[in-house]
């Protein structure tokens, strides 16, 4: 999604540099109602960087706790997690906090110098055990 936003953002202010701002606004309003929508807790925020317009991801305050993961759920995971990241060419996955959801989700924030986290859904199986939903990465600045 997000570089799906900044080709179209790149295009429309390279035709019309004069609407950027309004594009950018645009852009960032349509990207935050559909993560608004699919239960994201990441916004897209404008910033003035250098004189320029840019757009920064950031995450919704949110309460730091305890996942509701035991030991072997949480291994499960953090190897999904590290198998996105070495996919991404990034080392393998250190969790550093939880951060708590009001739908019960989670948000895992990886060890890292830059803003990297999952949102991380789990549910009781109908086959017994638990199911995990996984959504990411956010790049997101850290503030």
């Amino acid at each position: 999604m997000k570089s799906f936003l900044v080709l179209i953002t790149l295009a429309l202010t390279l035709a019309n540099p004069t609407y950027a701002n309004s594009t950018l606004k645009s852009a960032a309003r349509i990207a935050n109602k559909q993560n608004e929508a699919d239960g994201i807790p990441f916004r897209w925020v404008l910033e003035k960087s250098g004189g320029n317009t840019i757009m920064t991801l950031q995450m919704l305050p949110l309460p730091t706790g305890r996942s509701k993961a035991d030991a072997t759920l949480t291994a499960d995971t953090l190897k999904s997690i590290s198998e996105k990241e070495q996919a991404k060419g990034r080392a393998t996955a250190v969790l550093k906090e939880v951060r708590l959801m009001p739908d019960g989700g989670e948000v895992w924030i990886l060890e890292s110098d830059v803003g990297i986290a999952y949102v991380v859904h789990f549910a009781d199986s109908p086959q017994g055990g638990v199911d995990m939903t996984l959504a990411g990465p956010f790049s997101y600045t850290q503030r």
